[in-house]
């Protein structure tokens, strides 16, 4: 009889979820230095037109398995939340996120509609109040999907309340999301903290991957 194939598990990974239009660029260096760490670009746009479905196509594509983790930022976190849904996850890091929509400050949510239609990069410059230098990363999406995501995210329904809590790093002056009473850690940036204080984000995330206590 031959004998049957073995196949070795691969070592946990720790998947990085950029926010809405953006790409792997949200994660700069030291990010990388993280053991396991992939920063991703959102798949091709194929229809997809709710959290839940971007979530499923992030699982497919990037082969999200049990015991890894994600890192999102941003829109990122969000689906981070959708895949934690699906797949029992390490470890759930949101930054510069929400837990539902009702905390996406009241402003971008009576002008969401206009959005959907406003030139993204435009409109990242004056919701986030930061040099236009750190917004090389966006408009790296189709307008479709930056469409269907400004629409998904007001429709969702936000993390599910059995899942354990996440781990979330914000923003002081963040004016896009407000920043939860409970944060892990608060920094004194805006939403793209994950850009702008990439160092500070790391060095606190660091031993919660090697089973450090805080």
């Amino acid at each position: 009889m031959g004998s049957r194939p073995f196949f070795m598990p691969r070592p946990p990974q720790l998947h990085a979820l950029p926010g809405m239009g953006a790409d792997h660029r949200m994660f700069p260096a030291p990010w990388d230095t993280l053991p396991g760490f992939i920063a991703h670009d959102w798949p091709r746009h194929q229809g997809e037109a709710s959290l839940p479905e971007l979530a499923d196509r992030v699982v497919d594509e990037f082969g999200v398995q049990p015991g890894d983790g994600i890192v999102g930022a941003s829109l990122g976190g969000m689906v981070g939340c959708e895949i934690a849904r699906r797949v029992p996850l390490r470890h759930l890091i949101l930054i510069g996120s929400a837990e539902h929509p009702t905390e996406v400050r009241a402003p971008l949510r009576m002008v969401h509609p206009i959005a959907a239609i406003t030139p993204f990069r435009p409109l990242v410059r004056l919701a986030a109040r930061i040099p236009a230098r750190l917004t090389e990363g966006f408009g790296a999406s189709e307008p479709s999907f930056i469409r269907a995501m400004c629409s998904a995210v007001f429709t969702w329904r936000g993390c599910p309340v059995q899942m354990p809590t996440p781990l979330r790093i914000h923003g002081r002056s963040d004016w896009i999301i407000r920043p939860p009473p409970n944060a892990d850690l608060l920094l004194s940036g805006g939403h793209f903290i994950s850009i702008t204080h990439a160092r500070d984000c790391v060095e606190f995330i660091r031993p919660l991957l090697s089973g450090q206590e805080r």
